[in-house]
């Protein structure tokens, strides 16, 4: 439980952080928001959750964790977007790049922990 606290305050801090490069309406920028933590944490719960996905089909239980993460990424940036006042900054573009090397590490660390419990 301590663990999805940290996790869950470093989410909101990295959320608060990306909100400039995200679109600027609230739905889409929470539901984009909650994918990149999908992503993030999936990958990150799988790898040390191996043993557990014999549980239920590993599947359904790859699918279960990457709906919940993304879920609490939308509720996380909707509560921070209704609680906190809107940021007027400028979006240097390098900010895009960094989000795009950001997924595309992801992606690999997702690939390689999906092939590890299905292969």
């Amino acid at each position: 439980m301590l663990a999805g606290a940290f996790l869950g305050s470093l989410f909101g801090l990295a959320y608060v952080v990306l909100r400039p490069w995200l679109p600027r309406r609230p739905g889409p920028r929470a539901a984009s928001f909650g994918a990149l933590v999908a992503l993030g944490a999936t990958a990150i719960t799988i790898e040390g959750n191996k043993e557990d996905f014999a549980i239920v089909p590993r599947l359904l239980s790859v699918c279960l964790f990457a709906i919940v993460f993304f879920l609490s990424g939308v509720a996380g940036a909707a509560l921070i977007d209704r609680l906190t006042p809107p940021t007027v900054r400028r979006r240097p573009r390098t900010g895009y790049a960094v989000i795009a090397l950001g997924i595309a590490g992801t992606l690999l660390l997702d690939a390689k922990a999906l092939s590890d419990v299905f292969g």
